[in-house]
Protein backbone atom coordinates (compact mmCIF):
# COMPACT_ATOMS: atom_id res chain seq x y z
CA UNK A 1 0.00 0.00 0.00
CA UNK A 2 1.42 3.02 -0.81
CA UNK A 3 1.29 6.70 0.67
CA UNK A 4 -2.69 8.04 -0.81
CA UNK A 5 -2.55 11.78 0.12
CA UNK A 6 -6.14 12.41 -1.49
CA UNK A 7 -7.17 9.42 0.80
CA UNK A 8 -4.99 10.91 4.16
CA UNK A 9 -7.02 14.29 3.50
CA UNK A 10 -10.21 12.48 3.77
CA UNK A 11 -10.04 10.09 6.37
CA UNK A 12 -7.33 11.31 8.08
CA UNK A 13 -3.86 10.19 8.93
CA UNK A 14 -5.08 7.64 11.50
CA UNK A 15 -7.76 6.02 9.33
CA UNK A 16 -4.97 5.50 6.35
CA UNK A 17 -2.35 4.00 9.17
CA UNK A 18 -5.28 2.05 10.35
CA UNK A 19 -5.90 0.48 6.67
CA UNK A 20 -2.24 -0.21 6.33
CA UNK A 21 -2.09 -2.48 9.70
CA UNK A 22 -5.43 -4.70 8.74
CA UNK A 23 -4.04 -4.91 5.43
CA UNK A 24 -0.63 -5.80 6.62
CA UNK A 25 -2.66 -8.38 9.29
CA UNK A 26 -4.60 -9.46 6.19
CA UNK A 27 -1.60 -10.46 3.99
CA UNK A 28 -0.05 -12.38 7.08
CA UNK A 29 -3.05 -14.29 8.03
CA UNK A 30 -1.68 -18.00 8.78
CA UNK A 31 1.68 -16.44 9.45
CA UNK A 32 2.79 -16.60 13.43
CA UNK A 33 4.65 -13.57 14.08
CA UNK A 34 5.27 -11.94 17.20
CA UNK A 35 7.09 -8.51 15.95
CA UNK A 36 7.59 -7.35 12.51
CA UNK A 37 8.88 -4.23 10.83
CA UNK A 38 8.11 -3.28 7.59
CA UNK A 39 9.69 -0.36 5.45
CA UNK A 40 7.88 0.70 2.06
CA UNK A 41 8.72 3.23 0.03
CA UNK A 42 6.32 5.98 1.68
CA UNK A 43 6.37 4.57 5.27
CA UNK A 44 7.35 2.13 7.89
CA UNK A 45 5.16 0.12 9.94
CA UNK A 46 6.21 -2.13 13.55
CA UNK A 47 3.98 -4.43 14.64
CA UNK A 48 4.07 -6.93 18.01
CA UNK A 49 1.06 -9.17 18.78
CA UNK A 50 0.81 -11.87 20.90
CA UNK A 51 -2.41 -14.19 21.09
CA UNK A 52 -4.45 -11.18 22.36
CA UNK A 53 -3.59 -7.86 21.84
CA UNK A 54 -1.26 -6.16 18.40
CA UNK A 55 0.31 -2.99 19.44
CA UNK A 56 1.38 -1.09 15.87
CA UNK A 57 3.32 2.60 14.75
CA UNK A 58 3.10 3.95 11.49
CA UNK A 59 4.78 6.47 10.55
CA UNK A 60 5.13 8.53 7.20
CA UNK A 61 5.86 11.79 5.81
CA UNK A 62 3.68 13.50 4.57
CA UNK A 63 3.75 16.41 2.28
CA UNK A 64 3.51 19.56 3.34
CA UNK A 65 2.04 18.44 6.90
CA UNK A 66 5.84 16.15 7.93
CA UNK A 67 6.24 13.71 9.69
CA UNK A 68 2.81 11.74 11.16
CA UNK A 69 3.04 8.65 13.30
CA UNK A 70 0.16 6.47 14.84
CA UNK A 71 0.27 4.37 17.80
CA UNK A 72 -2.55 1.76 18.32
CA UNK A 73 -3.06 -0.92 20.41
CA UNK A 74 -5.99 -3.47 19.21
CA UNK A 75 -7.58 -6.47 21.35
CA UNK A 76 -7.60 -9.05 18.49
CA UNK A 77 -8.28 -12.17 20.98
CA UNK A 78 -10.35 -13.96 23.60
CA UNK A 79 -9.79 -12.89 26.91
CA UNK A 80 -7.26 -10.86 28.80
Amino acid sequence: MRLDIEQINRLGFDAWADNVIINILEDMKGNDFERMAIEAQDYEALIAKDAYHCTYIVRAYVEGEGWKAREHSIKIGGQP
